[in-house]
Parts: C-alpha cells; structure tokens; sequence
C-alpha cells in the first residue's frame, strides 16, 4: 500500500497540502480531498507525467485518465520525489493485475 499527503487540482478546482491523500491499494489509485474523491484502475489510467507549476514548490503528477464524468486535468500536488513516486504507483499497479 502506498499513502501520500499532497494537494490536489481537479478541473479549475484546486486544494494545497494537506487536504489531499493519494492512496494505493486494492489494484487501484484513490485520490480524496476535501473536494471529493476520484478512484482509477489500472486500464482508466493512461499516462502518469510530471506536472510543474512553479518549480520546488507547485509540482506534483499528472493523472491522464479515460473517466468521462472526472474533470480531464487532475494533478496531485507532492512535495516529494516525484519520479519515485511515479515509479512506485506503476509498479503498485502492474502488480495488483
């Protein structure tokens, strides 16, 4: 299982860090905030990329994703090593299929 805290931008809505978990677990990404929640299997995901706003401190991943009722710009702001975490989810989900 992987938890991270970060932020989180969905569509023109957006939340800073700490209202915002990413989570792995059960073959799937959960994204929650105080803005609501968004849940992606393996097969809606179809990339994971960096996504600077403002270097060291806007960065986070961008979720490309194939959800048609989820706004299409969903990035989870990290403070963290972005390419681990990256890496880590991908692994995570080739391995929960």
């Amino acid at each position: 299982m992987i938890n991270k805290i970060g932020g989180l931008r969905a569509g023109i809505k957006n939340v800073t860090w700490p209202f915002a978990r990413l989570k792995l677990q059960n073959g799937e990404l959960q994204i929650t905030s105080i803005m609501g929640s968004y849940r992606f299997n393996k097969s809606e995901i179809l990339a994971l990329s960096r996504y600077e706003l403002i270097p060291f401190i806007g960065q986070g991943i961008r979720i490309s994703h194939n959800k048609e009722k989820y706004p299409s710009f969903i990035v989870f702001w990290y403070f963290g090593d972005l390419n681990k975490l990256i890496k880590e989810i991908q692994i995570y989900l080739n391995e929960a299929n």
